[in-house]
């Protein structure tokens, strides 16, 4: 009992400091799980910044307590005048208040199932028309969630994702990795017994008889995205494999992304999203296991080039048994000319450097 009176005698004594140290303390650690793509609960946040704000709070009842009878006539003076001015632009104050509360809950998270598979639902709801996007994370524990949106689901209007049946989800992951197909029906058009339309083919490659890699467009979301899965054939169609190990088995990339398989383990994709040097880029991603899995491909540029900002320039190829791609800088400066670039790579495409400007 006597230590826990000495703790609050400690804290009592140093408000301030341990009001600026929690906060400091939250920010250190949401950088830190970001850097391992996870993110603190929503909760935890209001926990701490809660307590700071009551601990800052305190120390300013303190500070007014130890001043002299003048200065508490001063201060009590200056807030009654706050609330006068408070009294006159009551409508002003309401209307700020409005916005803040629409900004504080505009993002409300809930741990819903999926298909028996925990997550974190994170509600955006758009202002001002109020459509709900909903957003799930993989859940970690009560304390943290993965930041990386597994799959999204849209509403028109205000929706609450713990309300929904587990039929009315639009967008699930995937049950089973292989494709089973009807034999009477054209197997060639048909994925998990639905009818492949042909706007929905992004991309396709008959990689030899019998294999074929397609690229297929699972749907939109919003952000300028779109859901894809790649499916592999071995025996002409009638059996068809999920080939991104994601745990739902679809990735998102940039609506109008473009495609291409240089053979059967070596595959891109043009994110069509702006390259800027020395920072992380998933303009041109790269895939060395046949479609497995995605990374972001390295672009290796001389130190003394002045463009910063490009454009991968559609996608990779082969050109005298060499890998290469183009990439152009946007027109920013003032002589309106855009600069194009040539790099070659000689790791399937993990790696690529520049090898001509024109």
């Amino acid at each position: 009992m006597g230590k826990v009176k000495d703790f609050f005698s400690k804290i009592s004594k140093n408000l301030l400091l341990y009001s600026i140290l929690l906060i400091i303390i939250l920010i250190v650690l949401h950088f830190i799980l970001k850097a391992f793509d996870l993110k603190l609960r929503e909760w935890i946040y209001m926990v701490v910044i809660s307590i700071s704000a009551i601990l800052f709070v305190v120390f300013l009842i303190k500070k007014f307590i130890q001043k002299d009878k003048k200065t508490k006539l001063d201060i009590l003076f200056g807030i009654m005048i706050f609330l006068v001015l408070c009294a006159i632009f009551w409508k002003f104050l309401l209307i700020g208040f409005f916005f803040l509360i629409v900004a504080i809950d505009a993002n409300s998270e809930y741990v819903v199932e999926r298909e028996n598979v925990k997550y974190v639902a994170v509600v955006d709801t758009g202002f001002p028309d109020n459509d709900t996007n909903v957003y799930f994370h993989e859940y970690i524990n009560p304390f943290a969630y993965n930041s990386k949106v597994e799959f999204s689901e849209f509403y028109e209007g205000a929706f609450d994702p713990t309300e929904i049946e587990e039929e009315e989800v639009t967008q699930n992951p995937l049950e089973e990795n292989i494709i089973k197909v009807e034999e009477e029906k054209d197997s060639d058009e048909f994925i998990e017994g639905n009818i492949i339309k042909e706007e929905d083919i992004l991309y396709e490659k008959e990689i030899r008889t019998g294999t074929i890699i397609k690229v297929i467009n699972e749907g939109s979301v919003l952000g300028g995205k779109m859901v894809i899965s790649v499916k592999k054939t071995d025996d002409s169609g009638k059996t068809w494999r999920n080939q991104l190990k994601t745990s739902d088995g679809y990735m998102t990339v940039n609506r109008g992304a473009e495609f291409v398989f240089i053979n059967e383990e070596v595959g891109f994709i043009n994110n069509l999203s702006l390259f800027v040097l020395g920072e992380d880029n998933d303009s041109l991603l790269v895939t060395v296991d046949g479609g497995e899995s995605y990374k972001n491909a390295n672009f290796i540029f001389p130190l003394d080039i002045e463009d910063t900002t490009f454009y991968v320039d559609g996608v990779p190829y082969k050109e005298n048994n060499k890998l290469k791609v183009k990439m152009y800088s946007p027109a920013y400066r003032s002589d309106d000319k855009v600069n194009y670039y040539e790099f070659v790579s000689v790791d399937n495409g993990l790696n690529w450097e520049m090898c001509n400007e024109y």
